[in-house]
């Protein structure tokens, strides 16, 4: 079985594309934070960065960045023909619910880079 739920924080804007034959894809990424403390004591946040693609028609208007949603989707992996760079991408099936669970709140929920979006931009 090849299941993911995440819950984070849009990095960015959704960009939505439509093809040719009228089917869409919404394209964003996810920040998911995990919080540790070391062994001298302080506390430390450890971000990881998530690419999203969403296959369905319609994504919440209150998908901004800084949004907290949840997702379920799959691991893809991914190999650029031309330039042989490798990634790993979460696929959101086009009947799956994207749920917005908090709206952005300002800058305090805004990541300042977000180096999934350069990896995806590269690629």
């Amino acid at each position: 079985m090849n299941k993911v739920i995440l819950l984070g924080t849009l990095g960015r804007d959704p960009e939505k594309r439509t093809f040719e034959n009228g089917g869409h894809i919404w394209q964003f990424s996810l920040v998911t934070d995990k919080r540790y403390q070391t062994k001298e004591g302080e506390w430390e946040t450890d971000a990881q960065w998530h690419n999203i693609k969403y296959y369905g028609d319609r994504l919440s208007e209150n998908a901004k960045k800084g949004s907290q949603v949840l997702l379920e989707g799959e691991l893809r992996y991914w190999k650029s023909e031309t330039s042989g760079k490798t990634g790993v991408e979460i696929v959101v099936p086009k009947f799956s619910r994207i749920t917005v669970t908090r709206e952005p709140k300002g800058s305090s929920a805004d990541h300042d880079s977000d180096p999934a979006a350069a990896a995806a931009e590269g690629a």
